[in-house]
């Protein structure tokens, strides 16, 4: 009897076992994300002491120091702001290794300040351990106030995205943007306790898909459906990105989406019906390069399931024209979203519609209803980005 129960506490405690993946990764990798380009004069400087190398010159300590690099016409040059001294003929890149964080043009950042230059002038670049990029982006993606599980959510989707597009922009010597064509950045500033949590509760753990990093794209706001990759870039489909019911769907099913509170869940924009069709005649001309498109007769839109236009058709009295995907909310002057209908009617003409974003992925503001309900992290995921699989990386 005594061995039996000895036997049954054995495979009691070997069941408790969190099993481990193997990591994919040795290390925590390092992203490039370009800071500015095209500057003619920028300033650095670090509290403390920092490394500093020029070109294939030895990394020099240098004393706290404020440095500015300005462009000359037959050469650049570095000038000390304290001592005044100036030195010329500047061969780059620079690098600048912190010990803590540097400063460029006031804003501070962690990692490495990388400056090389172009015709069109310099280039910064600040090559940065992932986690810490994170603690950068976070907030500026979903804000420092949102529930921890949604904060955790984001952080995953951010990681994955910034691994699925290591090398996006290699020829540049980049990996990333610091807007919101990539990831908003904002370094050191945008930093806070909560995001800071977030991150390093769910530190090296990326959403997966058929063993490569997801690109887990998001947006604010879905307006009760989100979008299908395909109709929105016209690309193929990505089977982790199509149309979700934000009621719940496969997970569970509500009276109404849970980003029903965002301010952008419905919206709408009204013109006068002749100030309507110079809009549509002007956009025609600078979305599509059309020159004398004619007069605007009427429009009509082809939508996807998701209920977005997928492509609008503007008919003059001289020919049909066609606007694709995206390009639609361009169209019309930044519109919201891609998810509206057109009312025309007497002299008013009249966009009701609903989200904001492009609608792919992770709607954000139904994923802090859904942390909000006490959905964590994973559950949430789940909902957004159907078929992918949480891995740690490293």
């Amino acid at each position: 009897m005594r061995k039996s129960i000895l036997f049954l506490l054995l495979c009691a405690s070997i069941s408790c076992v969190k099993l481990h993946k193997p990591s994919v990764y040795r290390e925590e990798p390092r992203i490039r994300v370009l800071l500015l380009r095209g500057a003619k004069s920028l300033t650095f400087s670090s509290p403390g002491s920092y490394l500093l190398k020029i070109k294939d010159k030895d990394k020099k300590e240098v004393a706290f120091r404020k440095w500015t690099l300005r462009s000359r016409s037959t050469n650049v040059e570095l000038i000390d702001e304290e001592g005044k001294k100036r030195i010329p003929n500047i061969h780059l890149p620079l690098v600048v290794e912190p010990r803590a964080v540097f400063f460029l043009n006031g804003s501070p950042y962690r990692g490495k300040l990388i400056v090389s230059g172009t015709s069109a002038g310099f280039v910064a670049i600040n090559e940065v351990p992932l986690e810490l990029y994170l603690r950068g982006v976070i907030s500026c993606e979903m804000g420092s106030g949102a529930p921890l599980e949604a904060l955790k959510a984001q952080a995953v989707a951010a990681r994955s995205y910034a691994l699925a597009n290591l090398g996006k922009h290699r020829e540049e010597g980049y990996d990333l943007s610091p807007t919101v064509y990539d990831q908003v950045y904002r370094g050191v500033d945008s930093e806070y306790e909560s995001t800071d949590r977030a991150v390093a509760e769910t530190r090296g753990m990326v959403l997966e898909y058929r063993g490569k990093p997801a690109e887990a794209r998001y947006h604010s706001t879905c307006g009760g459906k989100t979008a299908d990759a395909r109709d929105v870039f016209s690309r193929t489909q990505v089977p982790y990105l199509r149309s979700v019911d934000d009621r719940g769907g496969h997970l569970f099913r509500k009276k109404e989406p849970f980003c029903a509170a965002s301010p952008y869940f419905k919206w709408s924009r009204v013109w006068k019906k002749d100030e309507f069709y110079r809009l549509v005649e002007r956009s025609l001309t600078s979305v599509l390069g059309v020159h004398n498109p004619g007069e605007v007769r009427r429009l009509r839109a082809v939508r996807t399931k998701s209920g977005r236009v997928k492509e609008l058709v503007v008919v003059t009295d001289s020919k049909s024209y066609k606007v694709h995907g995206d390009e639609v909310r361009r169209f019309f002057g930044d519109l919201p979203s891609t998810r509206f209908d057109i009312t025309i009617r007497g002299d008013v003409a009249k966009l009701e519609g609903g989200g904001f974003g492009h609608g792919l992925g992770m709607c954000q503001w139904g994923a802090m209803a859904m942390a909000r309900e006490g959905h964590d992290f994973k559950r949430i995921l789940r909902h957004y980005y159907p078929g992918t699989r949480l891995r740690k990386y490293y």
